[in-house]
């Protein structure tokens, strides 16, 4: 008949684990490595941290540029409003509803 093995594995200690890792890796190695990598990585100054901060700094690039396109249109307006006196009888028609005295208006509510 063939022998078991009776022989239980023996569950591996941490001197057992760190002597089976290559020479050049050693406790205080590891050590220093997380004393280093991971104020690089979770500080207020780290990885993580800096790309939130660049991409908040993108989207509100984003919305200044929205906001630069939206006052040009207005100052245009505004010009427009200054120089042509149609301009200012549009305006006042169409967002003070007023007429000539000889006119009547009708406003229509659209659903």
């Amino acid at each position: 008949m063939a022998e078991k093995s009776t022989k239980k594995k023996k569950r591996g200690s941490l001197k057992s684990y760190f002597k089976s890792l290559p020479r050049w890796i050693s406790f205080p190695f590891l050590i220093l490595l997380a004393a280093v990598a991971l104020p690089l990585l979770f500080d207020e100054n780290g990885y993580y941290e800096s790309s939130r901060q660049d991409a908040q700094i993108r989207d509100l690039k984003k919305e200044v540029r929205i906001i630069r396109d939206s006052v040009e249109y207005y100052r245009s307006k505004s010009r427009a409003i200054d120089t042509r006196p149609e301009a200012v009888e549009r305006v006042a028609r169409e967002q003070f509803h007023m007429k000539r005295p000889n006119e009547d208006l009708y406003l229509t509510e659209i659903k």
